[in-house]
Parts: C-alpha cells; structure tokens; sequence
C-alpha cells in the first residue's frame, strides 16, 4: 500500500512519497488511486500503460515498473510520467522463444519498444512518458554487475529532490535520500 504524499524536509512547498530504502511496491490499481486526481494525469497513467502492455505484447519481459518523477507529486500537472522498465533477463530466451522468432529477428522486431524513450512522436522538449529500460539477469549470471550498477544508479537518481532557488543552469539544489518512488511488478 502506498503511503500518503508528506510536504517534503527540504522543500515545503513539495509534496512527496516518504523517502524509503526500496521503492514502494503497489499494484497498477493502488497507482491509479492515489495518482489518478486529474484528466492529464489520467491521460498519463493511460499512456504508461498502454506502453508497458506493448512491450509485454512483443514479448519483453517485464518484471517490475519504476514510477516517479512529478507524476508521484502532488503537482496538479506533472510534465510526464518517468519509468525505468526493469526486464527479465533470464527470462528474455523463454519469451523470444514463445514468438518463434529466431534471436536475431526477435532482437530487430524489439528492438524499437525496448530502446523508446518516449511515446511515438513524442521529442526531448515535447513528450508525455519517459521510460528507460534495465535489463537485469539471476546473481549468477554475468551481467549482474553490470545490470546492479544501473539499478543502483537510477535509485539514486530518483531518490533525489530538487529545491530551492535555480541556478543560471535552470537547476536548483539536489538533495539525496530526499523523497520515494513506486514500483509496480508487472
């Protein structure tokens, strides 16, 4: 269950998930009621949506879904909706082998989903959804290392909050450990 947004330590005028060690888990369902306060939102939410279900449709994996950004604000009008899509990399084989596409056909018909930031026709300066993709695989594997470095990154990255007055660059202040987000296992 998700928690209620908090005015953030560093930051009074933002409302934010609590900071956690771990993302917090929530269904697809608990996402929509307690981020669904809008028509834009609602839009956004869908778009999310429609975009994780694509992937799963070509085949892809999806083991769980990273949400944050503005949109697990209580900001009436976030700019977009940001989610790194963590893939199963053990089970990519099984699920490129169930099209019957050899791998490298399955490589080339995947590889646009896999590899989309943003939604179709959507640029850096005019789009709706962000999405970023892992791939991670079991400890044993030999891309762990690599897949628990991206991991890490992005917790890192989204478990910062920007404050206070902006900078010539347009940025402000990034504090660590300084708010939550949400992942849905899909």
């Amino acid at each position: 269950m998700l928690p209620e947004l908090v005015v953030s330590e560093d930051d009074e005028q933002q409302f934010v998930l609590p900071w956690s060690e771990e993302p917090w888990p929530a269904t697809w369902q608990e996402v929509e009621r307690t981020f669904r306060t809008t028509d834009h939102r609602r839009s956004l939410l869908s778009l999310a949506s429609s975009r994780l279900f694509e992937l799963q449709a070509a085949g892809i994996p999806i083991y769980a879904a990273w949400i944050n950004g503005s949109f697990v604000t209580a900001r009436e009008h976030p700019n977009d909706i940001d989610v790194v899509v963590l893939i199963d990399g053990d089970r990519s084989a099984a699920s490129r082998e169930a099209t019957g596409l050899s791998p490298a056909a399955w490589l080339d018909a995947t590889h646009v989903l896999r590899n989309a930031r943003y939604e179709r026709g959507g640029t850096a300066a005019d789009h709706r959804s962000d999405f970023r993709f892992v791939t991670f695989y079991a400890e044993e594997a030999r891309w762990t290392a690599t897949a628990q470095d991206e991991l890490d990154h992005w917790f890192t990255v989204w478990s910062r909050l920007e404050v206070g007055p902006r900078d010539r660059s347009g940025r402000g202040k990034m504090v660590e450990d300084a708010k939550g987000f949400v992942e849905v296992r899909w």
